[in-house]
């Protein structure tokens, strides 16, 4: 949504680089494989967060201010709680992380 509607993130943004913040959180959180395929999106872990990176970067490097990623739980829990595998989850993350710390982050 925020993507197809960027100005009230980037609102808020602003408003808190005003308030004096010196870094911003890119609305990332949930924008992992596992938690994005409830919506039929798990194949956009990439495009989602590169362009919310992007949204905060043009708020946020004008005004000199650190931009920082947003990771969430996956829902997913290894043995005996679930039936996923860690490396499964490890890669779930390291997914996110990589397109995060390529987009600037």
């Amino acid at each position: 949504w925020i993507l197809e509607h960027p100005e009230p993130l980037l609102q808020l943004q602003r408003a808190f680089l005003d308030a004096g913040s010196r870094a911003l959180y890119v609305p990332t959180f949930g924008a992992n494989r596992a938690a994005l395929r409830h919506y039929g999106l798990g194949g956009e872990v990439e495009g989602l967060n590169r362009g919310l990176v992007a949204l905060t970067q043009s708020v946020a490097k004008p005004a000199g201010a650190l931009v920082g990623g947003n990771l969430c739980p996956t829902g997913l829990f290894v043995p005996p709680l679930g039936d996923a595998d860690f490396d499964d989850i490890y890669d779930i993350y390291r997914e996110q992380v990589r397109a995060l710390d390529e987009a600037g982050v």
